[in-house]
Order: C-alpha cells, then structure tokens, then sequence
C-alpha cells in the first residue's frame, strides 16, 4: 500500500503576523484620518467675533481655505443667516461685495438674494475656462450695521455652504461660524442714507 501523505491544514497568519498588523492598525487609521483632514476644504466668517455700536458698521470676511485639496474652486454658494432686529444689510446688496479669491481668475458672476430679513443667499462662479483657485483667499465681505435700539448677539451662520470644482464636482468643507455683539452704546450715524436704513 502507498501511504497517504497527511494533508496540511492552512491556517490565518502566525501570531507574531497577526499582532504586527494589530499593532499597525491604529496608526493606519491615523494616517488614514490625516489624508481625509488634509483633503477638506473650509470656509469661515473672520472674525469669528465682532463688536458693533448702535448705527455702527463692522465687516466680516468669507474667507475659502483649500490648503491641500487637490481641485481648484470654480463657484460657490452660500446662505448666510443672522439676527435682523440685531444686525442688518441693506436690501440694495451694496452691503455685500465679491472677494478677490475667484475674481482675480477672470469674469465670474456674483449674484445675491435677500429672500427674507436676516438672510442672504450669495452664488458666484468663474465663467469660461480656468484652473481653479487653490489655497486661501476671500469669497465675500459684508458690512453689518448695529440697528438702533437694543443689544445682544447675532450669529453670522453658514447655514448653506456648496463649494464646486472645475468640474462642476462637489468639494468637501467644513464651516466655521461668527458672531457679531450689538452693544447699547450709540455712534454717530456716518451718512443720512444710512439713519434713513435703520427706519426702512
């Protein structure tokens, strides 16, 4: 008779193999994780805190950081909510003026919206052909005026951010906030049109 060979039983990998990858996992995970940071755009109000008198103006930047994301930012749209019996922007859109970041690539439409009081939608893109814009740079600026009467904190909240690439793809983002105090302290009113904005 031929003897019969006995058959060898694979199993997983060794124990030292098993524990080099359980080892190795976590730091995996993180440098997974730093990928992932590394590659996420965000946008912000700056200063995330501002101080406003009565009839006083303050401006806050949009300000776009896409320091290692690989896609150039073509067009963006934002909602921008805050405290109307705080803070307001004139209806008029004079309040609110395009930033450098995209205009400085070549034509761009900027179009603004008030669809009710304490909110303004604001949509801008590059036209015709164009890399993108890459790193740091401001999206918008808007003046505030402090109202009349009264004190507290409006948020200046980002409540809709879309950021879209060269072709037409979403970036991911996060958001940073702001926030702007009315004090009870009264300034003086730096032009007729504006005393009129309060009242309207």
């Amino acid at each position: 008779m031929t003897a019969t060979k006995p058959r060898r039983r694979h199993r997983g990998a060794s124990f030292p193999v098993q524990l080099a990858v359980a080892a190795l996992a976590p730091l995996l995970a993180v440098a997974l994780t730093s990928v992932s940071l590394a590659t996420e755009a965000s946008v912000a109000v700056d200063p995330t805190q501002s101080t406003v008198g009565w009839n006083e103006d303050t401006v806050v930047s949009v300000v776009y950081d896409g320091t290692g994301v690989a896609e150039g930012l073509r067009g963006f749209h934002l909602r921008i909510e805050f405290d109307d019996s705080l803070v307001f922007l004139a209806a008029t859109g004079g309040d609110v003026s395009e930033g450098s970041f995209l205009s400085s690539l070549g034509t761009t439409a900027f179009l603004l919206q008030f669809p009710e009081d304490g909110v303004v939608i604001i949509d801008s893109a590059v036209l015709g052909p164009t890399t993108g814009g890459f790193g740091i740079g401001e999206l918008a600026t808007l003046r505030f005026t402090g109202r009349s009467s009264g004190s507290g904190t409006s948020p200046v909240e980002m409540a809709e951010v879309e950021l879209r690439d060269t072709l037409n793809s979403a970036i991911p983002c996060s958001e940073q906030d702001g926030e702007i105090l009315l004090t009870d302290t009264p300034v003086a009113p730096s032009s007729w049109s504006r005393v009129k904005a309060l009242f309207l």
